[in-house]
């Protein structure tokens, strides 16, 4: 079963790679991390698909803090869609393929 943002376009959980730990890496994302709230088009694109599968809820399972959310923060808002985000760890992906 794959997931609704997956399924939308916006890669909810990139977390397999290598995790390397550095003074700007606090959350010990993986090098290939592509952070899905950074991305103010995927989030416009995918808000009204999400709005037209009544789906009120995403699951995000990190964010890179160092990036603006702003924009894609306002559009799920905007759209009734609530953001809920979640550490990355692998027991939870191991539910997730």
């Amino acid at each position: 079963m794959r997931s609704v943002a997956q399924t939308f376009g916006i890669s909810a959980h990139n977390c397999p790679g290598e995790v390397v730990e550095s003074e700007d890496n606090h959350f010990l994302e993986p090098s290939t991390y592509i952070d899905p709230l950074a991305i103010p088009e995927a989030c416009a694109r995918d808000a009204p698909l999400l709005q037209a599968a009544s789906i009120n809820a995403i699951r995000v399972y990190s964010v890179d803090s160092s990036l603006n959310h702003d924009a894609c923060m306002k559009t799920f808002s905007d759209a009734g869609i609530y953001t809920m985000c979640a550490p990355c760890i692998l027991a939870d992906l191991a539910t997730h393929s």
